[in-house]
């Protein structure tokens, strides 16, 4: 089925006509499609656009004495006729079903796991001792206080990174860098996985992520220490 098939289902899901289980199979599917996620999107977009080009009037007294002549009624007992009450109707409707479908549409869309790359840097850490690997380039930052013992180039969480070792009265402290690919500055946040606590931030540069491989690694000290060395 390609993209294009989707494309009724897509509408009818805006109109609100789309059953339940074909909207579970829908939503299933632009979890994995980005085209027809932003299809979705610009749909959306659209017919929000459209609604509110749309004035909404009240019907001409003429028209409405002529409707209710036709009923029979008497003009005082009747309620005031909207002719186009529907339209309005509608237009709500396609402001409210845009709303939905970018809410969909930005909930489906592909968001950053974190978690993710927690698993991927203990992983890093873990792999072999210190002081083995060739040296990576560039070279790894000086951290003042602590000693640098190893470093190495190597992939973590996807990314090309330099993985560098640190010692300080015991402490082993692991440090990944890698290019921040656009990804937003963000301050030092504290996780643990798995046993191993793990600091990350972004400069807007680059992403740093340091952990711990033994329990009475003091990663605050760690962090500020690097922050006044670059």
């Amino acid at each position: 089925m390609s993209c294009e098939d989707y494309n009724d289902q897509l509408n009818a899901l805006l109109d609100g006509e789309l059953p339940p289980a074909q909207a579970a199979l829908l939503a299933a599917h632009l979890a994995t499609c980005p085209a027809c996620t932003k299809n979705l999107a610009e749909l959306a977009e659209l017919r929000a656009g459209l609604a509110q080009l749309l004035p909404e009037a009240e019907a001409p007294a003429e028209l409405q004495t002529r409707i209710e002549a036709l009923l029979g009624a008497e003009a005082p007992q009747v309620i005031p006729l909207k002719p186009r009450r529907r339209l309005t109707v509608v237009r709500t409707g396609w402001l409210a079903a845009g709303a939905l479908a970018a809410a969909l549409a930005l909930a489906l869309m592909p968001r950053h796991d974190p978690t993710k790359d927690l698993m991927s840097v203990r992983d890093a850490a873990l792999r072999g001792a210190p002081g083995i690997y060739a040296a990576a380039t560039p070279p790894a930052p000086t951290v003042p206080g602590f000693q640098l013992t190893g470093s190495r180039m190597d992939e973590v969480a996807g990314h090309v990174a330099q993985v560098a070792y640190y010692t300080k009265s015991g402490q082993t402290i692991v440090l990944c860098i890698w290019p921040a690919n656009g990804e937003p500055a963000h301050g030092v946040k504290t996780a643990e996985y798995r046993g191993m606590a793990i600091n990350y931030w972004n400069d807007g540069d680059h992403e740093y992520w340091a952990a711990s491989l033994t329990p009475n690694a003091d990663l605050k000290d760690f962090v500020a220490a690097l922050a006044t060395s670059s």
